[in-house]
């Protein structure tokens, strides 16, 4: 009979696996990204317009003074919609950095740099500190944008597999690393230009 822990461990991760396949079916039920932004701006278009309706104000906080909502279904806010996006798109300040390093990004993915340096991290480690090893590939390898989900969750299996270790742990090791490297990484990454450059605007 396996020990009690074991038992609880496996109850938690079947309960956890409910869990995420849960999310995926919700999440596989949204509209495309393209639709959700439309969707979104739609209602940001009708927001300002029942706000100018019902005379909302806010205070600037520089100098106090009000300022009224305006709706964007009025001529003016059509113009701001229509007629000024090409000035709105280019005068975003992070924009030129951002274009400039997502196509490095998209030049070493596609030439097999990012997904070598993946392998090479977790395959060439000793078996003590393979969850370091992935756990940290896994930060890094955020760069990649969705590659990394798609080549080193499975590595990550796979090696702990190879180790004697629990392939799902392998798997959510490597998951939750990359997650967490959006927001918490050792490198640069294309969060921190488009932050670093709004901030310095």
């Amino acid at each position: 009979m396996p020990p009690k822990d074991d038992i609880k461990g496996s109850r938690m991760l079947e309960v956890a696996f409910k869990a995420i396949g849960a999310i995926e079916r919700v999440g596989n039920k949204l509209p495309h990204p393209v639709w959700l932004f439309v969707f979104l701006a739609t209602a940001l278009v009708l927001l300002s317009a029942i706000m100018e309706a019902l005379g909302v104000t806010v205070v600037k906080p520089g100098d106090g003074s009000e300022i009224a909502v305006k709706s964007l279904l009025s001529r003016e806010g059509l113009q701001v919609i229509v007629g000024d996006v090409v000035d709105n798109y280019a005068a975003f300040p992070p924009l030129a950095t951002i274009l400039t390093t997502m196509l490095g990004i998209a030049i070493a993915e596609k030439s097999g740099l990012i997904n070598a340096v993946l392998r090479m991290t977790v395959t060439k480690v000793k078996p003590r500190y393979i969850t370091f090893a992935v756990s940290y590939a896994g930060m890094i390898g955020h760069v990649a944008g969705d590659a990394a989900y798609v080549s080193l969750i499975p590595l990550g299996a796979l090696v702990f597999r190879a180790v004697g270790r629990s392939p799902i742990l392998g798997a959510i090791v490597a998951f939750v690393s990359i997650s967490a490297g959006y927001d918490a990484s050792p490198s640069l990454t294309t969060t921190d230009v488009l932050l670093s450059s709004i901030s310095t605007a």
